[in-house]
């Protein structure tokens, strides 16, 4: 099954470390509380990686706690939208021209995301999550969240992310295509169902 993309306002981890494998002492001592391993743990799962680290947007994470699971450890992988081509607001009420950019937006980026899961797919990472976080106008990332037990699948889904070599802007017809292929969870209630194309899946 293929797997769906997440949406959120905010990130849906806690950072363990910097984008160049630099573990962070104090989140490190609250995500001991929280996941049960040992900072020597988390600076392992750092060096089992570390060439990783050469790439910008990689980061050492662990998912937010919530009751009744232990949250998983894994390395959060991102790849930063360009700023220009998201719009620059999600308050609410979105006037109609609001609607309209944002929709333009999530098909052009349509394909990407397509082959972004496509590609998890194959690989049959089931324990990886996708997303997409919008805080506009500071941020706009797609990522992937892959669990330290799957760490065998991290350059190949860096791969996906980083150098996809599919041509941008992609055409119209393969936008169309690939947003029949996409399923979506809104994770914050928060964030505006409205924005999403109506072609689009929703979970």
């Amino acid at each position: 099954m293929a797997p769906h993309i997440n949406l959120h306002l905010d990130l849906p981890v806690h950072l363990l470390s910097d984008s160049d494998g630099e573990l962070c002492d104090y989140r490190a001592a609250i995500a001991e509380e929280h996941t049960g391993l040992k900072r020597e743990d988390f600076a392992s799962f750092i060096k089992a990686q570390e060439r990783i680290f050469e790439y910008w947007g990689v980061f050492l994470a662990y998912e937010l706690p919530a009751a009744g699971r232990t949250p998983k450890t894994g390395y959060w992988v991102e790849f930063d939208i360009d700023l220009g081509l998201i719009p620059k607001t999600l308050e609410t009420p979105l006037r109609p021209e609001d609607i309209a950019a944002w929709h333009n937006s999530f098909m052009l980026f349509a394909p990407a995301l397509a082959h972004l899961v496509r590609g998890v797919t194959a690989i049959e990472a089931r324990d990886v999550t996708l997303h997409c976080v919008y805080d506009p106008p500071n941020a706009g990332l797609i990522a992937a969240f892959v669990p330290v037990a799957e760490m065998d699948k991290l350059d190949t889904i860096a791969d996906l992310l980083w150098r996809n070599g599919i041509p941008f802007p992609p055409s119209h017809h393969r936008r169309i295509a690939a947003a029949s292929e996409l399923t979506f969870r809104i994770c914050d209630a928060n964030f505006p169902k409205e924005i999403l194309p109506p072609t689009f899946s929703i979970l």
